[in-house]
């Protein structure tokens, strides 16, 4: 039996710092989800600008003994400082996709005769956020909304209710440069996962020699069944009718 184990290694790479030493991570990723990584690294410098390290540019690097490696091009969303660790300064990160910013804008708009693909690539290009960081997947067109209406919600709710009304997902890919946001309304909208089957270890003691899931939970919850809805005036919204 081989007493060999299996190591990751995890690396943090700042624009501004280049790489730095990382005391810890923790990060979740997922489906309709923006990535939200917090992040705990060590330097020397007691003074750095808080204010300079916001909406600067980071990478998370991921790596095992198998061969694997993923890099993952994130944006500072929050930097604190949290004291010092020996002669070291640690700082406390918020790492996201840029896509995190129309959390912070919100407001009214109404659209006229505009699918929900137009509408969205609006809100993306006012938010300067477009080009090649958005890809889209469809394998269905989409009907002409006679209005449509941005009702005092941030813009990430209101494309995010779009997108589900129309069944289309969202989720972030990387080339290890870029992160791209891609919205599909199909499982043929998903390029393959690299690499071959992941296995289950049920962590029965044995050191671990390749990566695999170790656990499975199955969840049941109450959730609603219907809704009402009252109509509103579009021009006195605080009359009900």
């Amino acid at each position: 039996m081989s007493d060999q184990t299996l190591s990751q290694q995890v690396s943090l790479t700042l624009e501004s710092l280049g790489d730095v030493r990382l005391e810890s991570l923790d990060g979740v990723e997922g489906m309709n989800r923006l990535p939200a990584f917090e992040v705990t690294m060590l330097v020397d410098d007691p003074n750095l600008s808080l204010r300079d390290l916001l909406g600067s540019a980071a990478a998370i690097g991921l790596a095992d003994d198998e061969g694997t490696s993923r890099r993952i091009p994130l944006i500072v969303a929050k930097a604190s400082y949290a004291g010092m660790v020996g002669r070291q300064h640690r700082y406390a990160l918020s790492l996201t996709s840029a896509f995190a910013r129309l959390q912070h804008r919100r407001g009214y708009r109404t659209f006229l005769d505009q699918s929900a693909k137009d509408i969205i690539t609006t809100v993306f290009e006012d938010a300067d956020l477009s080009g090649d960081v958005v890809q889209w997947r469809l394998t269905e067109a989409l009907y002409k909304r006679p209005q449509c209406v941005q009702y005092d919600e941030s813009e990430l709710d209101f494309v995010s209710r779009l997108l589900a009304d129309e069944g289309i997902a969202f989720w972030h890919e990387s080339d290890g440069e870029q992160l791209v946001l891609v919205l599909g309304d199909a499982p043929a909208s998903h390029d393959p996962v690299e690499g071959g089957p992941f296995g289950f270890d049920d962590q029965s003691g044995l050191a671990a020699t390749t990566s695999a899931f170790n656990r499975f939970e199955r969840q049941f919850t109450q959730v609603p069944t219907g809704s009402f809805v009252r109509e509103y005036d579009v021009r006195q919204p605080n009359v009900l009718l």
